[in-house]
């Protein structure tokens, strides 16, 4: 018995297990980014959505900066949320997702509090909708996430 599994569909709502993926939950969550590309793709599958009754109870803005104009505010308006919809926002503020990724590593091995604070809410928020308490803390030794009891 699991307490909780994640399903990664990816972004294309082309195949029967996507869709049977999305279907089994009410708690979904679509990671999107800033940049046009990402949000007008969104933007034309929102009516499939629609049609196949899947509503989306959080968003994940990956890799997010504060000062692009698809800021927090602009991200709520433009994907029409609603209220108890929530945003969540994982800052690479610094760009250290370039670096981790030449490192071969994650972004947790860079310490960067907003990051990790952003992941934190993730967990925080996937644990809340499966029922799971306990809190999130980084571990100091191999400074990955995991569940405190």
């Amino acid at each position: 018995v699991f307490d909780l599994i994640l399903v990664d569909s990816g972004n294309e709502i082309d195949s029967g297990l996507a869709v049977g993926a999305l279907q089994m939950t009410e708690n979904r969550l679509m990671v999107l980014g800033q940049n046009e590309t990402l949000l007008s793709r969104m933007e034309a599958l929102m009516p499939i959505y629609k049609a196949l009754e899947l509503r989306f109870r959080a968003y994940v803005v990956n890799r997010y900066m504060a000062d692009d104009p698809h800021d927090a505010r602009y991200l709520r308006k433009r994907l029409k949320l609603e209220e108890g919809d929530q945003l969540i926002c994982v800052q690479d503020q610094y760009g250290f997702s370039r670096y981790a990724e030449m490192d071969k590593t994650t972004l947790l091995e860079y310490k960067n509090q907003e990051y990790v604070g952003g992941i934190s809410e993730i967990l925080m928020y996937l644990f809340e909708k499966a029922g799971i308490e306990g809190g999130v803390e980084i571990r100091s030794k191999k400074k990955l996430p995991f569940r405190k009891w």
